[in-house]
């Protein structure tokens, strides 16, 4: 249920702590222990994460190269397609990891991986040879995947992202969406992180989501394989630029007001 007033007074508090010793792991620990902090148990459901409101963190030295998934989908055209993708498109690997009943037999298992990410503004080129490109087909209402051959000729376009699958989810999980930016410190072998206080978002609409990803300031990222034959999906996500996001949602003022030059950075107009 939406609360923002609820979830401005924990935020406030969260900042008021200071620095606090990390919890987790690795780069998700900035995100972590803030959801801790906020007393939220971390999760990976598709619903905003506290009060209906979509938190993302990120720390200071990385915002500018930021990105952050707003829609997780794979398509809505066949069933398993990213897996056909991996298998497909993406670059043979060596696991060094052969399943024993492959060796015993002495065949390869298969082992791929699709790292990549897509705009509709020009063809990404993947080691292989192959190309990616995405297009918004309006009158079918599908985002679509192009691919191209080494000969640059267009071989597949099977995979598709129809609109009401993608703007279900994206209105599901971002209608509201906040941005908290953290100090990181290391003390000893111990990470410690201080939050600023969210810049709190309302989404604009599904049309700005598809004109961001006409114009290339939205992405498809693939992160998918496969691993001794066994499929592995890190994410098939459409990404956004932090420094983009005031072109995808519109600020809501909150009592807790930044500076004029934090405004500009987040894409805001100040007159």
């Amino acid at each position: 249920m939406l609360n923002i007033e609820y979830f401005c007074e924990k935020a406030k508090e969260v900042q008021e702590m200071g620095f606090v010793k990390a919890k987790g792991k690795g780069t998700s620990q900035v995100g972590i222990t803030y959801e801790i902090l906020l007393g939220k148990e971390p999760d990976a459901f598709e619903i905003p994460d506290f009060c209906g409101v979509e938190i993302k963190t990120v720390t200071k030295n990385h915002f500018q190269k930021k990105k952050i998934a707003v829609v997780k989908s794979v398509p809505d055209s066949y069933l398993f397609e990213i897996k056909r993708l991996a298998s497909t498109y993406g670059i043979e690997t060596d696991s060094g990891n052969q399943a024993e009943s492959a060796i015993e037999k002495k065949e390869k298992v298969e082992t791929k991986k699709l790292y990549v990410s897509v705009s509709s503004r020009r063809k990404a080129q993947i080691e292989n040879g192959y190309q990616f490109r995405l297009v918004v087909d309006r009158k079918k209402e599908e985002i679509i995947l192009l691919v191209y051959d080494k000969d640059d000729v267009l071989i597949d376009t099977k995979a598709r992202w129809s609109f009401e699958l993608l703007k279900e989810k994206l209105e599901r999980k971002f209608s509201y969406l906040a941005i908290v930016e953290a100090e990181k410190k290391i003390i000893g072998n111990e990470t410690y992180f201080s939050y600023d206080f969210p810049r709190i978002y309302k989404l604009k609409s599904f049309e700005k989501f598809l004109r961001l990803v006409e114009t290339g300031r939205i992405l498809l990222r693939f992160m998918v394989g496969i691993r001794d034959g066994k499929f592995h999906d890190h994410g098939t996500s459409f990404m956004i630029y932090l420094d983009s996001i005031g072109e995808l949602f519109e600020r809501i003022e909150t009592p807790y007001e930044e500076s004029v030059e934090d405004k500009k950075r987040f894409g805001f107009v100040v007159c």
